[in-house]
Order: C-alpha cells, then structure tokens, then sequence
C-alpha cells in the first residue's frame, strides 16, 4: 500500500487576483494520528511511544487504536525529530503564487500553537525553485513529515483554527501526501488525500 506522509499548508492559492492575503494564518494547536494494531506503520519517529493523553480511541469494529505519532505544540520551535519546514527552494512545492519559507513570520510555535501564515511582502523577489525560479510578493509556511513518519493506514485527526479572512484567494489545509512518488511527481504518483481544507473565498474568474 502506499504511504502518506502529513503536511500542514497556508497559501494564497490566486492571492493576485484575489487580493491581500495580509497575515492570515492557519493555526493547529493539536496532531494525532493513531493506527490498527494489526497495521504497522512503516517508520513512526518513536515507535508506539507517542502520548496521546487520556483520550482513548475506538475503532468502529470494536478494540482500541494504537498512537504512533502526538504533538501539543509545546516550546517555541519545532519537533525536528518529526517536522521540517517546507521550503520552495529545496523542494520546489508550492500551491499557488506563494514562496514557501524556512522563516519565523511564517513558521512558528508558540503557547502550545502551531502557527502557519501567508504574508504579502514589501516588494516583489526572486523565489528560488529546483523547478524554475519566479517572481512573487506572497511567502507562506507549510510543515511536512516527509523523511521522518509515514503510515499507510490509520486514523489521522488534527484540530485547527482556519483564518476568519473574507478576501479572496487563501488556502489553508492538513495533506497526506504519498512518501514514494513512483510514478513521477505529483499528481503522478497519486493525487494527495486532502483531509480537511479551508478557502477563504473562490477568485472571481
């Protein structure tokens, strides 16, 4: 079965048409994903020690679910042993006109709160890409387990507070992403599974 790796996005998806994204921001107190005991996942970063609290998990069939992977968000920056931050110029992702940076503006932890914000700059710049460098005005933050925890089956639940924005343009959103892009890049290898996904409003034409 494929894997899928989790990634955490904020974007202006047409913000150039769509106006000013200015400091609208995902934020993600809490991730947990958990898995059937009889479904191993391929390399959790700590296998079958991640603390999911109190809160126990059941299956519709009937048992209980095993966590594999848990973060609160506590500290100031983030689990290295379990996130990166996406960046356009190692990888080349980007969603829309954005730039995807390695930057406190735009990645950020705080009082047990993941922070992920879209931001119009001062003036355009040059955004490096594996894939061909462009112009731009928006940056963005995304986090990705990439390298680090994968899981092919399971349960995945995150909780979020979506930007309370009107313009249009802004995409924030919680991927899972194939961890082996056998068949190219994407959508090749498979479209990802767009767990949940927020739109501040659809651009006019």
């Amino acid at each position: 079965a494929s894997l899928a790796i989790v990634a955490f996005g904020a974007a202006p998806v047409d913000a150039a048409r769509g106006g000013s994204p200015d400091g609208d921001a995902l934020e993600s107190p809490t991730l947990r994903a958990t898995e059937s005991a009889g479904r191993v996942s391929s390399k959790p970063s700590k296998p079958g020690s991640a603390n999911c609290g109190k809160q126990t998990y059941t299956k519709p069939g009937g048992g209980t679910w095993k966590c594999t992977l848990s973060d609160d968000f506590k500290g100031t920056e983030l689990d290295s042993t379990t996130w990166s931050a996406q960046q356009t110029a190692v990888s080349g992702t980007h969603s829309g006109p954005e730039c995807l940076v390695d930057d406190p503006d735009n990645v950020s932890v705080r009082d047990g709160v993941l922070r992920l914000t879209a931001r119009r700059e001062a003036a355009p710049f040059t955004c490096a890409s594996p894939r061909g460098s462009y112009t731009t005005d928006y940056t963005s933050g995304g986090v990705t387990t990439y390298g680090k925890f994968s899981q092919a089956f399971g349960r995945f639940e995150f909780r979020a507070k979506f930007p309370a924005a009107t313009v249009a343009g802004l995409q924030s959103a919680l991927w899972l992403y194939p961890e082996q892009h056998a068949y190219g890049g994407w959508p090749a290898s498979g479209t990802s599974a767009e767990s949940s996904a927020f739109l501040s409003r659809m651009p006019a034409g």
